[in-house]
């Protein structure tokens, strides 16, 4: 073959080597991405998993004054602070159309021993820090219009700062965070993780126009969809206590969703809940403490999760007359404080708790004897042991919100007589005649 065969027969053309070149290239610099990209979400996910945030020392909470003396539990002095590695957080529930926070509860992890607890704080509790509505649930209102009317760039965020700042004031806790949530947020949340199966414990039927709220749910074994657990978590006009019946009925719904959650949670379920999560729970936690927090709470046993309401009664302002009222226990508040929610290495004392008098009417006396109720019982249960947790209802056809409210079925309704069940714990109880009370 002649050396001008050999040559054309060798021949590549120039475009086909750059463009060879300029693949090896393309092919070299995905690689090099893939590589940085699998390394940064390496860095990522290696930062959240080792994450562990920082407490804040400062204390929220006045104590100024020189008589105040600093103790342990054992009642040795303390000559300087500490922070131990206890967290709260302030969960709210608002209503749809307004500020009213029906669900406040002050939930504390203790990292060190894995325990959980939750305290309700419910939505009549007597506090007066001048904002003229004396009720807990009408704070975050107040402090929403005062933030709007300063023109605050996030008013949400403010009103609830400013929340954290009177609660801690008040009962002489830390809150490290917030999470807050509307009635629309927790209905998609229940149906995102496949909804709660729990027993319902009796017939339970109210239904108000002017609310728009209807409650229409049978007793039993079953898995509630997010709008039959609104209704159940709503529901307070057949319970002899009104809104602390209540407030039991969230603890029933809260054990039985945690368990749903930690039984029940793949993949899919997490994808769900994250996106009803970000559009509907406004929060000042950041994603890597999020992560770290959920992994710690996931793997607490229902064992070591308790839940109580803060220690108080339902009472009229004046004894026999004025608005109704939850009226905080003094004594058994501070001693729930300190078991529970207390951040520090010294106690809380009389003498730091509710240093303005906020808990109680200053201009009579019986709100302030009950007040100072000496003696109170703890009433706190675990998760583990739902079963313990008593609902109070009585046979009557209740606490009416509005002249077109009713809390009994039509009476065509075969299941009318299940309305009229009472459970007591040991003497009979009385149904408290509430004309203020609502759903």
């Amino acid at each position: 073959m002649s050396e001008n065969n050999k040559n054309r027969n060798s021949y590549v053309n120039p475009g086909l080597r750059r463009n060879g070149r300029r693949k090896k290239r393309a092919q070299t610099i995905v690689l090099v991405s893939v590589i940085a990209l699998f390394v940064v979400l390496a860095a990522i996910v290696t930062v959240l998993l080792l994450y562990k945030p920082t407490p804040n020392i400062d204390l929220p909470f006045r104590t100024d004054d020189s008589t105040i003396r600093f103790t342990d539990s054992s009642g040795n002095d303390i000559d300087h602070f500490e922070r131990t590695e206890k967290y709260n957080f302030l969960i709210l529930g608002k209503d749809r159309w307004a500020f009213n926070t029906d669900v406040m509860i002050i939930v504390s992890f203790d990292v060190t021993d894995g325990s959980i607890s939750l305290m309700q704080i419910p939505r009549d509790t007597y506090i007066d820090i001048g904002r003229g509505n004396h009720k807990a649930n009408s704070l975050l209102a107040s402090f929403y219009n005062e933030a709007v009317r300063n023109k605050e760039e996030d008013p949400y965020g403010a009103a609830v700062k400013e929340l954290e700042k009177a609660l801690e004031q008040v009962f002489c806790i830390t809150i490290d965070y917030y999470a807050m949530m509307d009635l629309n947020g927790f209905v998609e949340i229940v149906d995102a993780i496949g909804g709660v199966k729990m027993n319902v414990p009796e017939r339970m039927y109210y239904r108000d126009p002017v609310q728009n709220l209807y409650i229409n749910l049978y007793p039993g074994e079953q898995t509630l969809t997010g709008e039959q657990a609104e209704q159940f978590v709503r529901f307070r006009s057949g319970y002899v206590e009104g809104d602390i019946g209540r407030v039991d009925a969230q603890k029933l719904f809260i054990s039985a969703c945690i368990e749903q959650v930690k039984n029940n949670f793949t993949a899919s379920t997490i994808a769900n809940v994250v996106e009803k999560v970000l559009k509907h729970v406004t929060t000042d936690l950041e994603l890597q403490q999020v992560v770290y927090f959920a992994k710690q709470a996931l793997s607490v046993d229902l064992s070591k999760m308790t839940m109580l309401t803060i220690p108080g009664i339902q009472g009229r302002q004046y004894d026999t007359s004025g608005t109704w009222y939850y009226i905080v226990y003094r004594d058994a508040a501070i001693a729930a404080i300190n078991k529970y929610f207390n951040s520090y290495n010294f106690d809380v004392t009389v003498d730091m708790f509710d240093r303005d008098d906020a808990l109680y009417d200053t201009a009579g006396t019986y709100m302030h004897s009950l007040f100072l109720t000496k003696d109170a019982e703890e009433e706190s249960y675990t998760a583990d042991h739902a079963e313990d947790i008593y609902i109070y209802r009585y046979a009557s056809s209740g606490t009416k919100s509005s002249a077109a409210a009713a809390t009994e079925p039509p009476v065509s309704d075969s299941d009318q007589e299940d309305a009229a069940v009472i459970f007591t714990i040991g003497e009979k109880a009385e149904a408290l005649d509430d004309p203020s009370a609502d759903e």
